[in-house]
């Protein structure tokens, strides 16, 4: 389930290709990069019930991060979680562009790693 929907996101996003060359601030990429794998961070969208628009938060440690499998990083359930709608996803109050994601995703998939 996981693999197929990176692929499918890879096949709708293959357009930011022309952007992934994009430089970003290496050392907010960084910041990014650390809290997403190791710190206590809350996650803020908006989703829309009824016609309702609501702003949900959901507070993640390294123990209820879906990506982590018994204390070890797994790059598909990562790349997974980072799908996000970038423009109105929120980490600990601040907004990152979708390069910050793509950067990430871009490492993961090109190291396959199980441990960053």
């Amino acid at each position: 389930m996981v693999k197929k929907q990176i692929d499918i996101w890879n096949n709708q996003n293959n357009y930011i290709e022309i952007e992934r060359n994009k430089k970003i601030d290496l050392d907010d990429y960084e910041r990014f990069k650390n809290v997403i794998l190791n710190e206590t961070f809350t996650l803020g969208f908006s989703t829309v019930i009824n016609h309702i628009e609501n702003f949900v938060k959901i507070k993640y440690t390294k123990e209820t991060k879906s990506f982590y499998n018994n204390g070890n990083l797994d790059s598909d359930e990562l790349i997974y979680f980072l799908l996000f709608d970038y423009d109105k996803t929120k980490i600990n109050s601040s907004y990152y562009t979708y390069e910050h994601y793509i950067q990430l995703i871009d490492e993961i998939s090109m190291l396959n790693i199980k441990q960053i």
